[in-house]
């Protein structure tokens, strides 16, 4: 389960540019989690241009975390360890 502090990380990195460190990093890991049977569509409230939006996405079925903001948080783990170290 994402921690609440990088709960906020991963969402502000969604929505501004990230380092290409990590750009690289999430997309490693996506490719992983579209091959993944737990990566499941789910929605989630988001916030965008100041206003409050219902979002389908995938997220992990083992944790519930949204997939694309996980993957953005260098300290997030794969529940089934599947991303590489």
């Amino acid at each position: 389960m994402l921690k609440p502090i990088h709960i906020l990380k991963g969402w502000f990195r969604s929505y501004f540019s990230v380092s290409e460190k990590i750009r690289i990093l999430s997309e490693q890991r996506l490719v992983v989690c579209r091959n993944c049977p737990f990566a499941v569509e789910k929605s989630f409230l988001k916030f965008r241009e100041n206003q409050a939006m219902e979002e389908k996405t995938k997220a992990c079925e083992k944790c519930g975390c949204p997939i694309i903001e996980k993957s953005l948080v260098e300290d997030e783990k794969c529940p089934m360890n599947l991303w590489k170290k």
